[in-house]
């Protein structure tokens, strides 16, 4: 039953998000719960309690992480103008193309992380974390750009990561 929840919510969040009713500018959500004040707010969104029940899935994304006690998707999908961004319970992240669904990359950590986990976006960078490190990603590619802090302890090199 969780696990149905969970994907109807994934469903759910990403036909919003491709249709352009995120928080941001030009329906961005950059910030999990749309902003950095978390009000979940889609202002200036086209969808309302006129039209809300003609909505449907514009595509889907299957998520093939074993499901955990959140269920097998625990974290806000984020947005930028092309690209919707998630995170799965065992940290990987996964690019979307915002209008077809279609993967851009995948950024896989397999590190158990039950959430609810998040992501942010900024600067051209996806920011995220798993079990046991910060992580910070070019959005094109997903490319790791700063080191974790079991990386930083090995080699001596520090990041910051904050935005």
């Amino acid at each position: 039953m969780a696990s149905n929840r969970a994907r109807t919510l994934a469903v759910a969040a990403a036909a919003c998000l491709a249709s352009g009713c995120g928080g941001g500018r030009g329906g961005e959500w950059t910030l999990p719960n749309g902003d950095l004040a978390g009000t979940r707010s889609a202002a200036g969104a086209k969808i309302d309690s006129g039209n809300a029940a003609r909505l449907g899935p514009r595509w889907r994304f299957r998520f093939r992480a074993p499901v955990s006690y959140s269920g097998i998707f625990a974290s806000t999908p984020i947005a930028d103008a092309q690209t919707v961004h998630v995170q799965d319970p065992r940290s990987n992240v996964f690019a979307l193309d915002r209008f077809t669904g279609a993967r851009r990359w995948a950024r896989r950590f397999d590190n158990r992380n039950d959430g609810p986990s998040g992501l942010a976006l900024g600067d051209g960078r996806i920011y995220g974390a798993t079990d046991s490190d910060a992580v910070a990603a070019r959005c094109e590619n997903g490319c790791v750009v700063a080191p974790s802090p079991h990386e930083q302890a090995r080699t001596g090199r520090a990041a910051d990561i904050s935005v």
